[in-house]
């Protein structure tokens, strides 16, 4: 076997890389197709996965599919029951509830998936930095992530929430600084592993720069516990909009979500049921879908 120079060319980003094929083979992308086959072995991860998807649908064509707008208004059918014109019930003004609750898993959706990607793509980049690095900066960005994780993280929300604003844009950034924490800590985990892998070390006597080889090598290879995380990240994305809106701080009224439809239901549980039922019955039934789903890929990939 020939051993490479020290005068060997340097790897760059627009060329063959000889060591890709043997970096995939530990994870990472290339094994998708193995991934699903395990995964639809965990068949409450599959149904959970349906009723994902079967959400996400609802919610997105709620402009073209839900009965009515969530802002209707038809005090003549002010907190009726389930009809055929309204299968959920009405509320107090007699807006349609499945129109509403429509409109709130997109809400939900929305608020969710922003704030993960806000607190994954500062936690990721922390992260990559501390556990590649090392040393002082390793130190110094620890001692943030230890400050934030010892923050009551929901008090922390509901003041940066206070000093911003209420609003949709609000809540997923708010959320998304809360919970960068986290990401980094995982990514800096994984990447202290993975940096020490033979095709890590082979990539620098190659000389492949250190972002080549945080690109090519390491980011791959720890896609599935990531995803592991945004799979349990989402829902608790949705659970503390709801948590805000429930006391009052969430999205601005008419504006739907699931926290003010349970808090606003709650209020008339006894009379109408059917106010808090039906988003507390929706709302939990998502939750438990993604807890089902993410056991599913914590099985493929591993716990974090």
């Amino acid at each position: 076997m020939t051993v490479a120079s020290p005068t060997a060319p340097r790897i760059q980003d627009d060329t063959v890389d000889p060591l890709a094929d043997a970096a995939s083979q530990y994870g990472g992308l290339a094994g998708l197709k193995r991934d699903w086959r395990r995964f639809r072995r965990n068949k409450l991860a599959v149904v959970g996965l349906f009723f994902i998807l079967a959400v996400f649908a609802l919610a997105f064509l709620a402009p073209w599919v839900a009965p009515y707008h969530y802002e209707t208004t038809q005090p003549a059918h002010a907190l009726e029951g389930a009809s055929a014109a309204h299968w959920f019930g009405t509320d107090e003004l007699g807006r349609d509830m499945l129109s509403r609750i429509m409109y709130s898993a997109r809400n939900a959706i929305v608020v969710s998936f922003g704030a993960v990607i806000i607190g994954l793509a500062v936690g990721a980049f922390v992260g990559a930095l501390s556990g590649f690095y090392g040393g002082i900066l390793d130190i110094a960005t620890m001692r943030v992530v230890d400050i934030m994780f010892a923050f009551p993280q929901f008090l922390l929300l509901v003041i940066l929430v206070a000093v911003m604003g209420r609003g949709l844009g609000t809540m997923f950034v708010a959320i998304g600084i809360t919970s960068w924490a986290g990401y980094a800590r995982l990514v800096r985990g994984q990447i202290l592993s993975a940096k020490n892998n033979d095709y890590v070390e082979a990539a620098r006597c190659l000389g492949a720069p250190n972002g080549h080889i945080i690109r090519k090598y390491i980011l791959p290879n720890i896609v599935g516990p990531i995803i592991v995380a945004v799979s349990f990240g989402v829902p608790a994305g949705m659970l503390a909009e709801s948590a805000m809106s429930l006391i009052g701080m969430g999205l601005r009224p008419p504006m739907p979500s699931w926290g003010n439809l349970i808090s606003a239901g709650m209020m008339q549980m006894y009379g109408f049921p059917h106010l808090v039922v039906w988003p507390s019955v929706t709302f939990g039934l998502t939750l438990l879908a993604f807890t089902f789903v993410g056991d599913g890929l914590r099985e493929i990939y591993g716990k974090e």
